[in-house]
């Protein structure tokens, strides 16, 4: 049967979702160090913000990478944190820009305690008759009803009057009188026939048509579209289908029906009654937890009452799903009011986003435009004056050398004031060794730092406020500090999230730029080197026919026996002298180029080896060694991309292995990769080995752990040039401990 509701992947935006879910997200997102089991943990509270997920992730965009399970997880770790933001993001602001839809907050109530009730009662099923994929049946169990909203935002008046917490009343005094479960089954398998002569379809239709979009490689679909079968029309059906029938039975509302609903599911799935009806216990007490942290209300037999969630606290939000819930009616900070219409709720949550989205990235596109560290400081400081109206703010850097927080120089006074992170307490230290925001207007602190006092009578405001310029498992750049007076203050609370957001862009602008300027550096270093050594070998190679000309000008006396001639043959011995010793004080070449014409990979090493020896190895006691091949075939070009990736690899060996410990750069001929013939370049040390959270994030620009000054570009820099020359390079461990880098570059 197919759907004859119009509904495509893309009518998704227009569905409603759960605000809190959804601010828990964006939450999350923020926050660098959330790990995608959380994320996939906080999305998978709402079928239709996993459904997105769901949609895109089996869309052609990632149609070579879909997931291989059918499960939120594998979904996420396709997607990527990137990915999941905007996909969160425009979920959120369609929300916004799309007509409200007019479901009533009780259906949507309902409808979301049943999914979630459903939902978990499927993976504990799952787990208990031991099937192998309990999180797919998890999300079948999450997804079973998303019918109901597709109609319900076309139908919603007719959608309301077919609660099914008024047809399970009038059931359950049936059943009070009397009657056996096959009046459930019966009433249960009617809620479909009851809907396609009204919708032209039905939920359980509908939603599977949607699933069957995505092509999952799962029986979801037809778990969705069957859950409202009858049992004995499923004994003997996949396991999957039988789970979401027997958890959508299970989880209905009306505690009247637990015996029934348990002797239903027990002939599906071979469970004692006893230990069902104790499993669904168990799961009410949990989703109880969780909707009084959604800020859902619990649903009653009348539609047209609500049970509230309990009263609101005032704690920080946390996380949802960890252990102490706290955040029961709190979104990003904010009070729901569970009476209110959710489209308003909603709507005043993605208004606040849209509003943070916008500062964020006016600052980031602000902070952006800056060529270098100087000008990114005065952006920073001129983003804290325009966007948030804080007109005295000064960032200090931490020094690397002493450790120290200095602000730049120039800058009058302040230029004179220098935080000891280690040293008396103050707001700048705190926030700094804390990584978190600290202000001097606290309340209980009684003495503040002179530091505090000194910038607060510096710029004449109340206290000062310090966020910390930090990114993820780096220690900080340092801090923001900023006047504030005590009607800041006030207002800080509403925009404190909005500050440390900013923080963390100024932050990763900083790490930017710091990388940008060293990846220039370690070029012009580089670039340096190579060039020192050509011009060595020039100078060798010129060095040649000078001293055959010097020794020929030493015979020519003797063998002219002129007096006259002796004289000017003694003259140009001298110029000749004199050209020697200028070509041996030259620096710099002409900065002419050599076009390569075939390049003798094992000529190339041996000429470069002694410049690699001289200033890297030696001067770190590592010995450097050559296996070269004995015959190899030329390759078609690449002369000073080679010195400059054998440069980068052996001065990553060399630091690797820190002090002592040897290096060998081999060569070998014959090497087939995907049908193509390949010259092969190693380059091994035996020194520690690369750990596999280093190896996984190789070739990469981040920063490095090898010591001060070193920016982890090196590798990044070899793959570039590796690539542009049409080759390939990989790494492996070496059996003797330590690395072994290849490199293979294609034959003429």
């Amino acid at each position: 049967m197919v759907s004859h509701l119009p509904f495509e992947s893309s009518d998704l935006l227009s569905l409603p979702i759960q605000p809190t879910v959804a601010g828990e997200l964006l939450a999350a997102l923020d926050d660098e160090t959330t790990t995608l089991s959380k994320l996939t943990q906080i999305a998978g509270y709402d079928p239709v913000i996993s459904a997105r997920m769901l949609a895109v992730a089996n869309s052609t965009a990632f149609k070579n990478r879909a997931p291989c399970l059918p499960n939120l997880a594998s979904t996420f770790a396709v997607l990527g944190q990137k990915t999941i933001k905007a996909i969160a993001i425009a979920t959120v602001i369609h929300q916004e820009c799309r007509h409200p839809h007019s479901i009533p907050i009780t259906i949507l109530d309902s409808y979301w305690w049943h999914t979630l009730t459903c939902a978990h009662l499927a993976r504990r099923l799952a787990n208990m008759i031991g099937y192998p994929e309990p999180e797919e049946a998890y999300l079948g169990g999450l997804l079973h009803d998303l019918g109901k909203l597709i109609i319900g935002i076309r139908h919603p008046e007719a959608l309301a009057s077919l609660d099914k917490a008024r047809a399970l009343t009038t059931l359950a005094q049936t059943l009070n009188e009397g009657q056996t479960s096959a009046m459930l089954d019966h009433a249960l398998s009617q809620v479909p026939a009851r809907e396609r002569p009204l919708f032209g379809t039905d939920h359980c239709e509908s939603g599977a048509a949607l699933v069957e979009m995505w092509r999952l490689n799962s029986f979801i679909a037809d778990a969705v579209r069957f859950h409202h079968l009858r049992t004995e029309e499923l004994r003997g059906a996949h396991p999957l289908l039988r789970l979401i029938h027997a958890a959508n039975t299970l989880s209905q509302e009306d505690n009247e029906l637990g015996n029934i609903t348990a002797t239903s599911a027990h002939i599906l799935l071979g469970v004692p009654p006893e230990s069902l009806r104790k499993a669904r216990a168990e799961t009410e007490r949990e989703i109880a937890q969780l909707a009084e942290d959604f800020g859902i209300a619990v649903p009653t037999h009348d539609s047209d009452r609500r049970v509230e969630p309990s009263p609101a606290t005032t704690s920080p939000a946390q996380p949802i799903g960890e252990p102490s819930h706290k955040t029961s009616d709190k979104v990003n900070g904010s009070k729901i009011d569970p009476t209110r219409p959710v489209a308003t709720t909603i709507k005043t949550n993605i208004e606040r986003t849209i509003h943070e989205l916008a500062i964020v990235n006016e600052a980031r596109s602000e902070l952006c435009g800056a060529d270098d560290e100087p000008a990114l400081l005065d952006a920073i400081v001129r983003c804290t004056s325009v966007l948030f109206d804080f007109n005295q703010a000064h960032v200090f850097l931490r020094e690397s050398e002493t450790g120290m927080l200095r602000a730049r120089a120039n800058q009058d006074m302040l230029s004179k004031i220098v935080i000891d992170p280690d040293g008396a307490t103050n707001v700048a230290a705190r926030a700094f060794q804390e990584w978190r925001v600290h202000h001097s207007l606290d309340e209980g602190v009684v003495n503040t730092g002179i530091v505090d006092r000194q910038l607060s009578q510096l710029w004449r405001t109340d206290g000062v406020l310090c966020l910390p310029l930090h990114i993820p498992n780096q220690s900080p750049f340092g801090v923001l500090a900023i006047g504030i007076s005590r009607a800041n203050l006030l207002r800080s609370p509403t925009q404190m999230r909005l500050l440390e957001s900013f923080a963390a862009v100024a932050a990763s602008e900083l790490d930017q730029s710091r990388r940008r300027e060293a990846q220039r550096v370690r070029f012009w270093e580089d670039h340096e080197l190579i060039e020192r050594q050509r011009l060595r070998i020039a100078l060798h190679e010129i060095s040649n026919p000078l001293t055959i000309v010097h020794n020929y000008l030493y015979l020519l006396p003797i063998k002219l026996g002129e007096n006259a001639a002796r004289e000017e043959l003694r003259i140009l011995r001298e110029e000749t002298e004199r050209i020697s010793r200028i070509l041996g004080q030259l620096t710099e070449t002409d900065g002419g180029s050599v076009k390569d014409s075939g390049v003798d990979l094992n000529q190339t090493i041996r000429d470069f080896a002694p410049a690699l020896d001289d200033t890297l190895c030696r001067p770190r006691g590592v010995r450097l060694n050559l296996n070269l091949a004995k015959i190899l075939s030329p390759l078609a070009r690449g002369c000073d991309a080679i010195r400059q990736i054998l440069l980068n690899l052996v001065r990553n060996a060399v630091e690797a292995l820190g002090s002592g410990g040897t290096i060998t750069v081999a060569t070998q001929d014959l090497i087939n990769w995907h049908g193509r013939q390949y010259v092969e370049i190693t380059v091994a040390d035996d020194g520690p080995g690369l750990s596999d959270v280093s190896r996984a994030k190789l070739f990469q620009p981040v920063a490095s752990t090898k010591g001060s000054g070193h920016a982890g570009l090196g590798l990044s820099i070899v793959k570039s040039l590796t690539e542009e020359l049409g080759g390939y390079i990989g790494n492996r461990p070496h059996p003797n401990g330590g690395t072994i880098f290849m490199v293979l570059l294609p034959k003429t």
